[in-house]
């Protein structure tokens, strides 16, 4: 079965709301100050600057009490975006002591890990009166990380 963040739409939603609710505050210290209304700018200033800190607060409480997961080969994971989900999935991982064209080959430090993804758009999770336009995932940063906490990050090897 497939991993799929449980409140991405509330978290969009409150991220929404948030920017309305601070850039709100901000009008409202800008209106202050212009009409020299003092206690209008001050509440806008303590509304902008209390979402922020609110909202920062239930983003790393998120993250922090969040459990982590690791999905077995084959299985998917969901990322939301604003307007589709897209799923990764391990193919298949493979060790290698040299990777290349049998022109370039580069020797490994130890050995390669080859690690192949799939990826998978749900075009169900798009709007039907969203329009066809081009679609533009965000992009992933994508590490492996062993046993003992280290973290490995993709190298590139010419072919």
């Amino acid at each position: 079965m497939a991993e799929t963040p449980r409140v991405a739409h509330l978290m969009l939603l409150l991220f929404l709301g948030s920017a309305l609710t601070i850039v709100a505050g901000l009008a409202a210290v800008l209106f202050g100050a212009v009409l020299r209304a003092k206690v209008a700018a001050r509440m806008g200033g303590l509304l902008a600057v209390g979402c922020v800190c609110g909202y920062a607060i239930v983003l790393l409480g998120t993250g922090v009490f969040s459990p982590s997961k690791t999905l077995p080969e084959g299985q998917w994971k969901y990322f939301c975006e604003p307007d589709c989900h897209i799923a990764y999935s391990v193919a298949s991982v493979r060790t290698a002591a040299m990777l290349g064209t049998e022109a370039n080959l580069s020797q490994a430090n130890g050995e390669f890990v080859v690690v192949r993804l799939k990826s998978w758009f749900d075009e169900k999770s798009i709007s039907k009166h969203r329009g066809n336009g081009p679609l533009t995932p965000v992009p992933r940063l994508v590490s492996l990380e062993d046993s003992n906490g280290r973290r490995y990050f993709p190298t590139q090897v010419r072919r």
